[in-house]
C-alpha cells in the first residue's frame, strides 16, 4: 500500500473518531452550554472531512487497481 493511502486512512480513522465523540451523550451534555449551531458546524465539519478522505482514498485506489 503507497505511504500516502495509508496516511489518508489513518486521517479517516481519526476523523471518525472525533466525529463519534462529538456525537457521544455525555460530550453534548458537557457542551450543551456553548452555541449549538457552533457544536453542529463542527460536527458537520468532520463528517464532511471524513467523506472528502474517502472519496479520495476510493479514488486511488481505483488508479492503483
Amino acid at each position: 500500500m503507497p505511504r500516502g493511502l495509508k496516511e489518508l486512512e489513518t486521517a479517516r480513522s481519526e476523523m471518525r473518531e472525533v466525529r463519534d465523540f462529538l456525537k457521544r451523550a455525555d460530550v453534548k451534555a458537557a457542551l450543551s452550554g456553548l452555541n449549538s449551531d457552533a457544536l453542529f458546524e463542527v460536527t458537520f465539519k468532520a463528517a464532511r472531512a471524513t467523506y472528502r478522505v474517502n472519496k479520495v482514498i476510493e479514488q486511488q485506489q481505483l488508479e492503483t487497481a
